[in-house]
């Protein structure tokens, strides 16, 4: 490790630090703590010194690729420079404090200097002494500082929050959630809303503490209807980021001009317990030539399911394709069963005389599907639209074993024909079941164009039901007769089946 220090002290590249830019407080309204004032600092990986009049600042931080830039300043990196460092000394330690090797650099007049380091480990210590002039004008000062490796701030932008769509005219409020990953140390970065591609608004000189999450709040008025694209990006990050490629994020709005309903439409929900058993064993012996046959058949089966559906048209109206957006959510009492967002959506099928869009959502537990179909020319020579969402969760388990066999009886013995034997049990499943609370809701909005139609519907769930309940409990029967001779057949059949629903017609 000591060898790859020393030859990184190769090359000094001079940076001028200046101060951060700050936005005004807004004239008016409740007061405001400006971006420049650090609402906390838990971690830093800032070193700084004091002499007399003469303050240094400095920093080690690594980068991913395990290289590293020791930062140093006469003053402090929050603040204006004061002052000109004219040499350094520096000092490198391994980890258990023994001196590993010692620099000097000298021939340089500037406020602050960066010095590349090829190598340098998280934790190891490096002490820098420098000389400092300028600061009163009548001496040079000493400062000595020890900076310890620290890994860059690493801001990420982890989402964006904002409505899926929103009226024409009224502000939108589009939030974005930044995350310093690295725990080291902190870092100032500026926060860019950007609508349609282009920059709209900014929140400059934010600051991250170590290891923290704060927010960037943007509200936009959107002038046109339609939907529009919008991403939050965090860049001017300073001290420089570990990563950028999680800079940023994005999403869209659906701003409306007019609002209509659902002309008419119905909403269900079912959900339903079964289970099927039958069981059957038998031995006979055939007359005359003593042929033997037994067997034991097991079936067993238990399964239990839910879903829903809602199904609405619009009258007189041929949506475009592809559509604006479609917002779908289905939830049990308050619990949320399914949700989703889809933006510009193509038609999937279409004719001379009619299109449909279908999206097929099988991220959730639960597979749903929504389809909206548009025909020119439907009942009565009528524009129509209609549109279909719904889930289905089911899951089964099933038991089966099967035994048979058969053999002849001789006065010489056994003799075998065949014997089978037949095990098998498996559990299936098309998604888990919600498990159906006492009302259901469905919110079904479409946007086309600036035209929103939308028919929130809740319907009760009512209690269970018992829908068949046929039961022949095990038993035996013997008899005789030409053929076999002698019978012996037992066996039982269950097919139990109940549910619960709810059905809302408008």
């Amino acid at each position: 490790m000591a060898h790859g220090i020393r030859r990184s002290i190769a090359a000094i590249a001079i940076a001028a630090f200046g101060p951060l830019a700050s936005t005004a407080t807004a004239a008016g309204g409740p007061s405001r703590i400006p971006n420049k004032q650090r609402y906390r600092v838990s971690a830093t990986a800032t070193a700084t010194g004091r002499t007399g009049s003469a303050t240094m600042s400095a920093r080690a931080l690594i980068d991913r690729d395990r290289r590293a830039s020791l930062e140093v300043v006469a003053g402090d990196f929050e603040t204006p420079t004061v002052g000109s460092l004219a040499k350094i000394q520096l000092k490198a330690y391994d980890g258990n404090g023994d001196l590993l090797y010692t620099n000097n650099v000298s021939g340089i007049s500037a406020p602050a200097v960066v010095v590349p380091l090829a190598s340098f480990d998280r934790g190891q210590a490096l002490d820098i002494q420098a000389n400092i002039r300028n600061v009163d004008n009548t001496r040079t000062d000493v400062v000595s500082v020890t900076a310890v490796g620290k890994l860059r701030p690493d801001l990420a932008v982890l989402h964006v929050d904002a409505p899926s769509n929103a009226p024409l005219g009224m502000p939108v409020h589009i939030t974005a959630t930044i995350v310093e990953l690295n725990h080291d140390t902190g870092a100032r970065a500026t926060c860019v809303l950007s609508v349609d591609d282009r920059p709209v608004d900014r929140a400059e000189g934010i600051w991250v503490d170590a290891g923290d999450t704060v927010s960037c709040a943007f509200a936009r008025v959107f002038t046109s209807g339609g939907l529009h694209q919008f991403q939050v990006d965090v860049t001017d990050v300073n001290p420089g980021d570990w990563d950028i490629a999680n800079n940023s994020a994005s999403g869209s709005v659906a701003i409306v001009t007019a609002a209509d309903s659902f002309d008419m439409g119905t909403a269900s929900v079912s959900s339903s317990l079964r289970h099927y058993r039958t069981h059957s064993t038998g031995f006979t012996r055939r007359a005359g030539d003593n042929l033997v046959v037994t067997w034991d058949n097991l079936n067993d089966q238990s399964d239990n399911s839910d879903g829903a559906q809602y199904h609405a048209y619009i009258d007189h109206t041929f949506v475009s394709f592809p559509l604006t957006q479609i917002v779908v959510g289905q939830w049990s009492d308050d619990t949320l069963i399914h949700a989703g967002v889809y933006t510009t959506v193509g038609a999937t099928t279409s004719g001379p005389n009619w299109a449909c869009a279908l999206v097929v959502d099988d991220s959730a537990d639960q597979a749903a599907h929504v389809e909206v179909c548009a025909y020119n020319g439907g009942p009565g020579g009528n524009l129509i639209t209609s549109i279909t969402y719904g889930r289905f969760a089911g899951t089964v388990t099933y038991f089966a074993s099967q035994y048979q066999a058969a053999w002849y009886e001789t006065p010489d013995g056994v003799v075998p024909i065949y014997e089978y034997s037949y095990n098998y049990r498996e559990g299936y499943s098309v998604g888990t079941p919600a498990g159906l609370g006492s009302t259901y809701r469905f919110e079904v909005t479409l946007i086309d164009g600036g035209t929103m139609y939308s028919k929130p519907v809740t319907l009760a769930v009512g209690p269970w039901q018992v829908f068949s309940d046929i039961t022949y409990p095990w038993r035996c029967r013997e008899d005789t007769d030409p053929w076999y001779g002698y019978k012996k057949i037992c066996d039982e059949y269950i097919d139990y089946s109940s549910g619960r629903g709810g059905l809302f017609v408008w």
